[in-house]
């Protein structure tokens, strides 16, 4: 006789409940089979000021595929749906779930809106697949502007080996985002000469794998980031570019999404995926085209430009282009911007992996951290690490709020902290100061 013993969640204050589709499993039911309610956990770094059901951290379904670690592989073993779904402004959603008890160790996969991508091709599923060939089913695919209709951001993240027994919680799954997002900013040193008015993309990806192979993945707790694109195969891109009105003569924010691109050699310019900018310089009546290259970015969430190579569009990322100077009119169209390129623009290149871009900013200094809140189980946690990148000329120092955190300066770039098991609520902080910056990082316990 199938049997669910129901827990109940204390939810965190100032959320929004959104009721997804009842729970469902894709294995029938035996009578040796037992089930159990489970609390998971997950975290998404939230953009700056970022509000419940903004694109970037918007929730419309959550699947989860757990697989069975059987010696040393994983195996697919059964799919359930998050009920219950419960997102808070800081970038943390928790949910409610059900999944089957066992003695073996499991894998747990959250999927984040791409359930019609997963029945797609749920009818391949059987427990003799491995995960990544379950994965490596799953595509995202989109040919026009993201966040201009009903479709929303794939996103993917996973447990660590746990045993499922009564009434798990999974705390602290880091989700990232299947897409890049690319900023344009006219810089004040451009600003009087220039005034932004359009922004193109070319060699554009329209298909994109929901979750990036292992090898691909820098597993690193602190930075959970792709390294290299995980790219589909067959014709999948699209080198006519698409158009965006800036709404802004200085800065284009929030706008442009991308699937992740290949990184290809400066000899094949044409294959390469690019911006055009449109804009009026100094007096000219009309808009002229300028290209932009992913090129020569500056170091930021781990990435470094490769020589030879144009840099690659990696999912999670944020790449900032800034425009420093511009010294003469551009061409005419945006396709003669893209097949002759000029150096009438300068511009530079920052990349940054998304969970590293909680920051605060004093004029031209900057203090990020790679996770701004963390929401802790009454067992506690131990060695939880947290990433400090500061462009001030001292050195960070922190506060923390109370003696329960027990939080360690480890290097100029880390800290780590301790939370002691206790069975009620309470909440703290640990603040990170350098100058006049300060980034407060939330810790509730529950």
């Amino acid at each position: 006789m199938l049997r669910i013993k129901y827990s109940f969640i204390l939810l965190i204050t100032l959320t929004i409940q959104s009721c997804l589709n009842e729970i469902g499993h894709d294995l029938p039911v035996s009578n040796e089979e037992e089930w159990t309610e489970a609390a998971i956990h997950i975290y998404c770094a939230p953009s700056a000021d970022i509000t419940i059901g903004d694109f970037e951290f918007h929730l419309e379904t959550i699947d989860i595929l757990a697989f069975k670690l059987l010696g040393n592989q994983l195996y697919y073993s059964f799919r359930s749906l998050a009920r219950s779904v419960n997102q808070s402004a800081n970038g943390m959603a928790e949910f409610v779930t059900t999944l089957r008890k066992d003695d073996f160790k499991y894998k747990i996969v959250v999927l984040a809106n791409c359930r019609k991508e997963i029945e797609e091709v749920m009818d391949q599923f059987s427990s003799s697949m491995k995960k990544e060939e379950i994965l490596n089913l799953i595509l995202s695919g989109k040919r026009d502007k993201w966040g201009e209709d009903s479709s929303y951001m794939p996103m993917w993240g996973e447990s660590e080996g746990i045993k499922i027994e009564e009434d798990t919680q999974i705390d602290n799954i880091y989700m990232l985002r299947g897409l890049a997002r690319i900023d344009v900013h006219i810089l004040q040193s451009a600003q009087d000469i220039f005034k932004l008015k359009e922004v193109y993309l070319y060699n554009r990806y329209v298909q994109g794998y929901v979750a990036p192979v292992e090898s691909n993945w820098d597993q690193n707790p602190v930075l959970d980031r792709v390294v290299a694109p995980t790219l589909p195969v067959g014709e999948v891109k699209i080198t006519e570019g698409i158009k965006y009105e800036s709404e802004s003569d200085k800065n284009f924010i929030s706008r442009l999404y991308a699937y992740e691109a290949e990184g290809v050699g400066l000899e094949r310019d044409l294959e390469a995926t690019c911006l055009v900018l449109g804009g009026k310089y100094d007096t000219d009546p009309s808009v002229t085209y300028y290209r932009v290259d992913f090129k020569g970015a500056l170091e930021g969430g781990g990435f470094i430009s490769e020589d030879g190579y144009y840099d690659p569009i990696l999912r999670n990322h944020l790449y900032e282009i800034n425009v420093r100077s511009v010294s003469d009119s551009g061409y005419s169209t945006p396709d003669e911007a893209f097949y002759n390129k000029r150096e009438d623009m300068s511009v530079s290149v920052q990349t940054w992996n998304m969970k590293e871009v909680e920051s605060e900013i004093d004029g031209n200094y900057t203090l990020k951290v790679s996770q701004g809140a963390f929401y802790i189980g009454n067992s506690g946690i131990t060695a939880q690490k947290i990433s400090v990148n500061s462009n001030h000329p001292d050195s960070w120092s922190m506060d923390v709020s109370d003696s329960w955190i027990q939080a360690v300066k480890k290097d100029n770039y880390t800290l780590e902290f301790d939370v002691n098991p206790y069975l009620l609520n309470r909440s703290g902080y640990i603040d990170i100061k350098v100058g006049n910056l300060t980034k407060r990082i939330k810790i509730q316990q529950n």
